[in-house]
């Protein structure tokens, strides 16, 4: 967590401390829960990543979560695990399987997919137009006639299906609803998204909004402890790939599956605030 969202959690808190670290507390939704220190909530802290502006909500839900501080670092009311009756199994880590012969491997459009080709570049730096094609927004409703809202990403994988955080489709707020998709976006305050290129603007074409089929979180995800928090969105109709903006990922396959990624760099785009607190409108990786 940057040091921007803990301000921004702490400009929310206006009230004195009302508890001490580890009491047992109620959260706003009046779950059983426990004051910890903000940055050892997953749940909570999976809130403050959210694209911005927060709801206001979620904005309620954070200022009202708060249980007290310890130095200058807020507490928060952090529910608790459901208990289970039976002891957890330890996990076990096992490799990924071989998938390059599995018989759903041809639902991957291997021969469009990919690649990026990009200096990894850190600090929330723009991209160019078409460097992350397969880049997505996803989009909610509050209700009413209130402007339709962009508060998760999600990649696209293949023309019928998006993958997506599990906490961007499932147990969301109750004034939030899941209504679709934006493909090929680049600035979202933009309708028409263009670029110079050598002293010549190249333009991409209009972005395309759909609608949802169906959203499937993982059978195991885990919202207390954010396990397993990957899920698909299968869109109505199908992706075209024809435009320069919208292309689906390369999935890793074969050998990739098992790389040793520990200390690369790594790329990490999408729309939102970066570690220094900026809010972008525009694709950024960083």
């Amino acid at each position: 967590m940057g040091i921007s969202d803990i301000l921004l959690l702490t400009a929310l808190i206006s009230t004195s401390a009302l508890a001490q670290e580890s009491d047992s507390c109620r959260t706003p939704d009046n779950k059983q829960g426990q004051c910890i220190d903000l940055k050892s909530c997953p749940v909570l802290l999976s809130l403050l990543t959210m694209t911005r502006p927060l709801p206001s909500e979620v904005i309620d839900f954070l200022r009202n979560s708060q249980c007290g501080f310890k130095g200058s670092s807020p507490l928060v009311c952090c529910p608790l695990p459901t208990p289970s009756t039976t002891e957890a199994p330890k996990p076990i880590v096992e490799e990924p399987p071989d998938v390059s012969s599995h018989p759903n491997l041809r639902l991957l459009p291997l021969n469009i997919c990919g690649p990026v080709s990009a200096n990894k570049i850190i600090n929330g730096n723009r991209t160019a137009l078409f460097q992350y094609p397969w880049m997505a927004l996803i989009r909610y409703n509050k209700g009413g006639n209130s402007a339709p809202m962009f508060l998760c990403g999600g990649t696209v994988i293949n023309e019928k299906y998006v993958l997506t955080a599990a906490h961007c489709i499932v147990e969301l707020p109750s004034t939030l609803k899941l209504t679709g998709v934006r493909l090929g976006e680049y600035d979202i305050d933009s309708d028409i998204d263009c670029m110079n290129e050598d002293g010549e603007e190249v333009c991409a074409e209009t972005h395309v909004d759909v609608d949802i089929e169906e959203s499937i979180s993982h059978p195991k995800y885990s919202l207390s402890h954010l396990h397993n928090d990957i899920g698909l969105i299968r869109i109505k109709g199908t992706a075209n790939f024809r435009s320069d903006s919208i292309k689906p990922i390369c999935l890793p396959l074969g050998g990739d599956q098992k790389r040793n990624l520990d200390g690369h760099n790594l790329i990490v785009s999408g729309w939102g605030t970066t570690e220094k607190g900026d809010n972008r409108n525009q694709e950024c990786f960083i």
